[in-house]
């Protein structure tokens, strides 16, 4: 049988600026929830954002490694987003390595999601919604 993880038992979904302890959390969530699936389940997110951060030391948020049959599963308005440093480096949001059957189903993605990082102080703020985003 096939396991079914709900992300949000993992994750937390944010609505407005996220902050960094968030963004952490998320990611070690996330890691978490996928190490249950990654021989064969589902990841299913709610509707909302889910913003990550990018792997410290890293150029992506999420590694996928060795994954066979797993299935990122969004609801209507779910996006997984990469946050924390307005876009100013290049971050991949998910790198998958050596998998077979790894798909994604209804999931909307935002590289260099800018609307949901804290406002650095002193900083003209800038809200941008990446090119790549999709809902």
């Amino acid at each position: 049988m096939s396991l079914y993880i709900n992300i949000a038992e993992f994750m937390t979904a944010v609505d407005g600026v996220p902050t960094q302890t968030v963004m952490a959390a998320n990611l070690t969530g996330l890691n978490s929830a996928m190490a249950r699936v990654i021989s064969g389940g589902t990841l299913f997110f709610p509707a909302g954002r889910w913003p990550i951060t990018r792997t410290p030391g890293k150029l992506y948020c999420l590694e996928i490694l060795n994954g066979v049959n797993v299935r990122l599963l969004g609801d209507a308005g779910a996006v997984l987003c990469v946050a924390g440093d307005m876009g100013a480096n290049d971050t991949y949001l998910v790198q998958l390595v050596n998998c077979n059957g790894v798909t994604f189903e209804n999931m909307g993605f935002s590289q260099r999601d800018c609307s949901n990082v804290a406002k650095p102080s002193g900083s003209t703020w800038w809200q941008q919604r990446s090119r790549f985003a999709q809902r």
